[in-house]
C-alpha cells in the first residue's frame, strides 16, 4: 500500500469533486463534502518559486488542489489506523452477542456501499464498452443469480437486479473515475494508458468487487470474499467515518486535513439478521459500545486491530464456487479490487490498475514529472521573454570535425552550432537543442567528384572552383527547401558553400578502402544544427517582437 500511495501522489492525483445520490438511499457529499472556492498558498514553502505558476490558477483549478488534499487525507487516515495498531488495544463487550452485532453491522455497511457503487458503475462501464441490452442483461443475470448470497439483507436480489437494469436503460449520472480536464495531470496520459484498455481493466475489477460484496451472507465470523477489504486500513477508516457520522475536511491556512461531524453519512445497523440503513438518531440508540467505551470510532479501530487486519479466508465447502475463488485469488487481484473500490468512492482512478503491465506505472509517473516541470519552464519562459538584452549577433559556426566524424568509419555529415555569445560557445553540440535535415546527393556524382579532385593539379584553382560549384548545385535545392521550414532561419548567407567545402575535406581525408559509395541512387547526408540556450532565447525574443509588430 505504501508504494501505491507514493505512486499516486507523485503522479499528482487530485480527487474529482462530486455530489451524488446513491441507488439504495440518497446521500450527498459522501466522502469529500462541499469544496470551498479559495486556497491560500503556504508562503514558507521552499518550492513556491518553482511552482509559482499555480498562483495564477482560477477558481476551478484551485478547487482541484483542495480535492488533492482531501484525497491525501483518505490515505493518511489509513496510515493513522496502521500506526494505531502498533500498540495492543483489546476490546471487550459485555456479551459476545453484542460484539457479533457490531461486526455484522460493519460488514453490512461495507456490503451496502459496495453494492450501491457497483450497481451504478457497472452499467456505466457496460455502456462505455458498447454492450448490447441482451449482453448486459445476461451479465446481470449471471452476477445476481450466481454470486449474490441467498441471505442478502441490505437489499433484495430482485430489487438489486432491477437497479442494475434500470441504470443501464435510463440516464445514469454516476461519473466513472477520471482525471479528464484536470489541469494537474499530464495531457498525454492516454498515450501511456489507452482509454479502452483502461476501461476494460476497471470494469473487470468492478465486477470482482460486486462479486465480493454480494456473496457475503451475513455471517460476521466468515466474511468470505470481503477479507481483502477488511484488511485495508484506508478503506476501513472510511467505513468507520461513515458509521460514526464523520467526514474529512481541509484547513486552508496550512493545507492540513482533519475530520468533522457529517450527518449525511451512511449508517447501517443490524437487528439480529435484518440489516437496514438508519438515521443517526436511531443508529446511536441501538449501537453497542465496548465495556468502558464512549467513542464508537475508537471501538471500531480496536476491532480492526484485534480481529480484522490479520484475517484470512475461510472457504466454505458447501459453496464450491466461492471456495474455489478464495483459493485462487492472487495478491495483485486483492489489491486491485481494493484500489477500484477506492476509485469508485473518490472518483480518482488507479493508474497501476489501468496499465497492461506494471512497468507502465514508471512511464506514467515520469510523464507527470515531465508535465509539471515542462509547464513551469514554459511559464517562466513566457514571463521572462522580454527581460534579456542582446548585444551580440546570432552566429552559425562549424563544429570541429573530430566531434562527430571518423576517417576509419566515415558517415558523412556536417554539424553547425547556432550560438549567441560566449556562454553558448563553451561547448560544441553538448547540451544544445538539435535539429537535423538531409541533403541528397547522387552517389555517382560523389564518386566522380572525389576522383576528379584527387587527380586535379593543385595549382588549377579554376577547375577546383568549377567542381565545387557543381557540388553546391547538387545540394542547393535541399538547403533552400530546409530554410523555408524555419520560422527564423539561423543563416542568411551561402550555407551551401560551407557544407560543400566541409564535405569535400571529409571525402578527401578518407582512404580508398573506407570510401564506400557503391551503386546508384542518392546518398542522404545529415546537416545538423545545434541551438545554444541563449540563441534560442534570442530567437524567441525576435519571434515575440514580430508577433507584436503584426498585431
Amino acid at each position: 500500500m505504501i508504494y501505491r500511495i507514493c505512486f499516486i501522489f507523485l503522479l499528482g492525483l487530485s480527487c474529482l469533486s462530486w455530489k451524488t445520490s446513491w441507488a439504495l438511499a440518497p446521500i450527498e457529499s459522501l466522502v469529500l463534502g462541499n469544496f470551498s472556492e479559495s486556497y491560500s498558498e503556504n508562503e514558507t514553502d521552499p518550492l513556491n518559486y518553482v511552482f509559482s505558476r499555480d498562483k495564477n490558477l482560477g477558481k476551478k483549478e484551485e478547487a482541484f488542489k483542495r480535492e488533492l488534499a482531501l484525497y491525501r487525507g483518505f490515505y493518511e487516515e489509513g496510515k493513522n489506523l496502521n500506526n494505531y495498531c502498533k500498540e495492543t488495544r483489546p476490546v471487550r463487550y459485555s456479551t459476545e452477542w453484542e460484539k457479533v452485532q457490531v461486526m455484522r453491522s460493519l460488514l453490512s455497511e461495507i456490503q451496502y456501499i459496495g453494492l450501491d457503487l457497483t450497481a451504478r458503475a457497472i452499467p456505466q462501464y457496460a455502456k462505455a464498452l458498447e454492450f448490447t441490452r441482451e449482453e448486459y442483461s445476461n451479465l446481470v443475470d449471471n452476477l445476481v443469480g450466481n454470486y449474490c448470497s441467498a441471505n442478502l439483507s441490505v437489499i433484495s436480489k430482485k430489487e438489486l437486479k432491477n437497479n442494475l437494469l434500470i441504470k443501464f436503460d435510463k440516464e445514469n449520472s454516476f461519473r466513472l473515475p477520471t482525471v479528464k480536464g484536470n489541469p494537474l495531470f499530464p495531457d498525454n496520459l492516454d498515450s501511456y494508458l489507452p482509454p479502452k484498455a483502461a476501461i476494460e481493466q476497471e470494469f473487470k475489477y468492478t465486477v470482482k468487487l460486486f462479486q465480493s460484496t454480494c456473496s457475503w451472507g451475513g455471517n460476521p465470523t466468515n466474511p468470505g470474499l470481503l477479507v481483502p477489504i477488511l484488511k485495508n486500513p484506508a478503506l476501513m477508516s472510511f467505513f468507520f467515518r461513515q458509521m460514526d457520522n464523520r467526514a474529512i475536511e481541509w484547513k486552508e491556512l496550512d493545507n492540513s486535513v482533519f475530520t468533522k461531524e457529517d450527518k449525511s453519512t451512511v449508517q447501517v445497523w443490524c437487528d439480529n439478521l435484518i440489516c437496514r440503513r438508519t438515521i443517526p438518531e436511531t443508529f446511536y440508540n441501538k449501537v453497542f459500545y465496548s465495556v468502558g467505551g464512549t467513542n464508537f470510532t475508537e471501538d471500531l479501530r480496536r476491532l480492526y486491530c484485534e480481529d480484522l487486519r490479520l484475517l484470512d479466508y475461510k472457504p466454505n465447502q458447501n459453496d464450491e464456487r466461492l471456495a474455489k475463488m478464495m483459493k485462487s485469488i492472487t495478491f495483485d487481484e486483492e489489491n486491485f479490487i481494493n484500489s477500484q473500490f477506492i476509485a469508485l468512492i473518490t472518483g480518482v482512478p488507479d493508474f497501476l490498475l489501468r496499465g497492461e503491465k506494471f512497468n507502465q506505472g514508471l512511464e506514467t509517473l515520469r510523464s507527470s514529472i515531465d508535465f509539471t516541470w515542462n509547464k513551469w519552464a514554459k511559464a517562466q519562459t513566457e514571463l521572462q521573454g522580454r527581460e534579456l538584452y542582446f548585444e551580440e549577433p546570432l552566429t552559425l559556426e562549424l563544429v570541429e570535425r573530430n566531434q562527430y566524424f571518423s576517417i576509419f568509419s566515415p558517415h558523412f555529415k556536417v554539424a553547425f552550432d547556432v550560438n549567441l555569445g560566449e556562454f553558448d560557445r563553451i561547448a560544441q553540440r553538448l547540451g544544445k537543442v538539435r535539429v537535423v535535415f538531409n541533403v541528397n546527393v547522387q552517389k555517382s556524382f560523389l564518386r566522380y567528384y572525389r576522383e576528379a579532385l584527387k587527380d586535379l593539379d593543385p595549382s588549377d584553382k579554376a577547375e577546383r572552383e568549377r567542381l565545387l560549384k557543381r557540388f553546391k548545385a547538387q545540394i542547393s535545392s535541399d538547403v533552400q527547401s530546409a530554410r523555408t521550414k524555419f520560422l527564423l532561419p539561423p543563416w542568411k548567407g551561402d550555407l551551401e558553400q560551407l557544407i560543400a567545402t566541409e564535405l569535400t575535406e571529409q571525402m578527401l581525408s578518407v582512404a580508398d578502402r573506407n570510401f564506400k559509395m557503391e551503386g546508384s541512387g542518392f546518398q542522404a547526408i545529415p546537416i545538423e544544427l545545434n541551438y545554444g540556450l541563449f540563441a534560442l532565447k534570442y530567437i524567441n525574443h525576435q519571434k515575440t517582437v514580430q508577433q507584436n509588430h503584426t498585431k
